[in-house]
């Protein structure tokens, strides 16, 4: 999920399943470039990804509980503590179907 969210395709995709099911197996992902520009994923999203997609459950990120989780580097900066009373660095504008039925 943490993939499509940030790189924006389903990973592992294919056309076929056998080739889908390859694609898990052998770990064989498209990235985006490395790097903090505009269409690039950064060095710790990337790694957050890898590290939750970890074929070891013993390994896995979060494997020791929620707060290997939350103390990666992806999450740094975030206050856990206060994160539902936080204000989100962006609120979507709340559209009414005649509104969006306009923008067709």
């Amino acid at each position: 999920m943490a993939y499509e969210l940030m790189i924006g395709t389903r990973p592992f995709c294919a056309n076929t399943i056998e080739e889908v099911i390859d694609n898990i197996t052998e770990f064989n992902l498209e990235w985006p470039e490395i790097g903090y520009d505009e269409g690039m994923i950064s060095p710790e999203a990337k790694d957050l990804i890898c590290q939750l997609l970890n074929k070891d459950f013993m390994t896995r990120l979060g494997s020791e509980g929620a707060n290997q989780l939350k103390e990666h580097p992806f999450f740094k900066g975030v206050d856990w503590v206060y994160i539902k009373s936080s204000q989100p660095p962006l609120v979507p504008k709340m559209m009414t179907f005649s509104e969006l039925a306009e923008i067709k």
